[in-house]
Parts: structure tokens; sequence; C-alpha cells
């Protein structure tokens, strides 16, 4: 049965756990289960329209689960929402555009200056920055009609990511090139201009940028 609840619901669906209580993404009983595409789409662009803000409230752990759960098709269907054809493509362009506020308002002020594929341990909310691109199947959309308009604006946020002077967050869009080239092969220019003019001197962060190049990151 399809639900309506409120932005202020949604936000604490999202985030509003208590760390002490552990893992609640696979609570069936949750509202976001039952929410409708078009609702998901409209209150992932509202809530980045006010991310700095609503942030402030809540732990990294907090935003790592939230987004996790937004973001993987593990834990829940609403990911599926961005490529849901019904709604209006300007509209599902726009949210994923906004990923651009997620990394420059959320993930380069609170992530550590540590690299996933090197093992580096740091916080739940750097464990999604690393995996965002891994676990989500916002990159694979084959059969949609309106593919090219969406590769684009991933292909956006991706560059967007590379430009912060951020080890995480370069990483972050290095590691989503990886494996956006199974599905869009062009974006291996994006790793090519990042090796050409690296935005922070990282032997290791050019290395695995050569490996996003060739589509072979982990």
């Amino acid at each position: 049965m399809i639900m309506d609840i409120s932005f202020e619901q949604w936000i604490d669906c999202l985030f509003g756990h208590d760390e002490a209580e552990g893992d609640w993404r696979f609570d069936m009983e949750m509202p976001l289960a039952d929410i409708s595409n078009d609702l998901v789409v409209d209150y992932t662009i509202k809530m980045y329209e006010n991310f700095a803000g609503i942030i402030q409230g809540f732990s990294d752990w907090q935003l790592g689960m939230g987004l996790y759960y937004l973001y993987s098709h593990t834990y829940s269907n609403l990911v599926y929402a961005f490529h849901d054809e019904s709604i209006e493509l300007k509209k599902r362009l726009k949210a994923i555009s906004l990923m651009n506020v997620l990394y420059q308002d959320c993930l380069a002020k609170r992530c550590h200056e540590v690299l996933g594929h090197k093992s580096e341990k740091g916080s739940e909310l750097d464990s999604f920055n690393y995996m965002l691109w891994d676990v989500t199947p916002l990159i694979f959309c084959p059969e949609n009609t309106d593919k090219k308009f969406i590769c684009a604006a991933l292909e956006d946020v991706l560059a967007f990511a590379l430009s912060i002077k951020h080890k995480g967050c370069i990483e972050s869009g290095l590691h989503g090139i990886g494996h956006f080239m199974l599905e869009h092969e062009e974006a291996s220019k994006l790793a090519t201009a990042y090796i050409r003019n690296p935005t922070v001197e990282n032997e290791e962060l050019l290395a695995y940028a050569k490996k996003a190049e060739v589509g072979y990151v982990l």
C-alpha cells in the first residue's frame, strides 16, 4: 500500500535512529518502504535544497546509515525512483544533479581524509562515501529511453566529486567512474582528465585514477 508521509517524517525515517539500537535498515515496518516514487524524488530534491541545515542535528553514523538506505538496493527500493520514467525527467535529473550538494555540504565537510581502497578506517559516513557508487544501481539504466540524459547528469556529479580537494571525495568519484564504465564507457574521460590535472597531489589517488580509467577498481 502506497503511503504518504510528511517531509519531516521522511528525514526522521532516514536519519533519526539511535546508534545504540543498531542497524535498523532491514526493518520491514519502515514507512519509507511504501512511499511513492514521485514522493521519493520530491523529498530528495527538498532535502538537498536544505541539506546543510538538516544534517547539523545528526551524527556521521546516522547520516551514513540513512544515505545507504536511500541509495543502496540492499536496503530499499527507493533509488529506483530516479529511473521511473512515469516521473518527469526534468525533476529526476534535478534530484541526481543535487548530489553535488551531498558532496559539498556533507561528504567533503564531515568525512575523514581516508582511502577506502587502502582499507583505512573511518566512520559509517566514510564507508558510504567510498561505497556509494559500488552499491547503488543508479548508474545502471540499460532499458531507459532517457539513459543519455541520466548518464550526462551522473557524469557531472562524478566530475564534481573529482574537483573537491578532499581525498575521500576524489576516491569516491574515481570509484564511481570505474563502475560506471560498465554501463557508460565514455565515463573514462573523467578519469583521464583527472590524471592529466589532479585535484590534489597524491600518488595513491593517481594510481587509483589509472585503474578507474580502464574500469578496474575495487
